[in-house]
């Protein structure tokens, strides 16, 4: 990921995602925006400067107004899917007390209320919402995967 320092004016909105050229950006709440080649993969130096042309070229024809917006920070990580690319929710088979809520592929944030409701109230002894269960850790071993069908 790549991002700009802060920037007063707000030039993204929403979150633009173009699978197709393997490109996101969007604008932080402070202001710093983020560009992502999402094909990126490998070494970082040898990688660094097709990933930023990567990104240069996607903004010249989806983002104008980012073309003259820096990108000094290149933030490098790894990106965590599950093998259906879909998240894991609830309590962990023979780890009593271990909760789960992981493996989002990108959509925490979006999910996150519904997802803290349901976890503590699952948690607090309520039965189990069904896409709890849908979504738990044993789905792996049973082969009951739920194939996310908008893989960015």
């Amino acid at each position: 990921m790549l991002y700009s320092e802060p920037i007063r004016e707000r030039l993204v909105e929403p979150l633009v995602v173009s699978a197709e050229r393997h490109f996101a950006a969007k604008q932080l709440g402070n202001g710093r925006v983020l560009a992502s080649d999402l094909s990126a993969r490998g070494d970082v130096v040898e990688g660094e400067p097709r990933w930023r042309a990567h990104v240069r070229a996607a903004i010249r024809e989806l983002l104008p107004q980012l073309e003259f917006v820096e990108f000094p920070v290149l933030a490098p990580g790894t990106y965590d899917v599950t093998p259906d690319h879909q998240a894991i929710l609830g309590a962990v088979p023979g780890a009593a007390g271990v909760w789960l809520a992981a493996g989002f592929s990108g959509h925490g944030f979006m999910m996150s209320p519904v997802v803290g409701r349901s976890l503590a109230a699952a948690i607090a002894g309520n039965p189990p919402d069904d896409y709890l269960r849908a979504f738990s850790l044993d789905r792996f071993a049973r082969g009951d995967l739920i194939p996310e069908p908008a893989i960015v």
